[in-house]
C-alpha cells in the first residue's frame, strides 16, 4: 500500500464529502471496529465514481465515511459491478 499514491483519490473523495479521508488509514479504522481488513488494491481499478456512488449508499447505514469506505471495499471485492447490480435492481 506504500508504494502507490492515493492522494488524488482522497482529494476527489474529500472535495465530494467535505471531510479528509485517509486511505492508508482505513487498516488501522477496521481492526478499531474489528471489521476485516479491505483489499485496498481495488481502489487503483475502480473509478473514482463507482467509490462515491458506493460511499453515498453505504452512508444509509453508518456515519463514518471511512466505515463506509471499508463497506464499498468488501463489495467491489466481491462483485466489480456491485453497485451497478444495485442500480439494476432498484435498490
Amino acid at each position: 500500500m506504500e508504494n502507490y499514491d492515493y492522494s488524488e483519490l482522497e482529494e476527489d473523495l474529500q472535495d465530494h464529502f467535505n471531510q479528509d479521508i485517509s486511505i492508508v488509514e482505513l487498516e488501522d479504522l477496521a481492526t478499531q471496529y474489528d471489521l476485516l481488513v479491505p483489499d485496498i488494491d481495488i481502489l487503483k481499478r475502480t473509478d473514482v465514481e463507482t467509490i462515491i456512488k458506493g460511499i453515498d449508499v453505504e452512508l444509509e447505514h453508518t456515519s463514518d465515511i471511512g466505515v463506509a469506505l471499508i463497506i464499498v471495499l468488501h463489495h467491489l471485492d466481491e462483485y466489480d459491478d456491485y453497485y451497478i447490480r444495485l442500480d439494476e435492481a432498484g435498490l
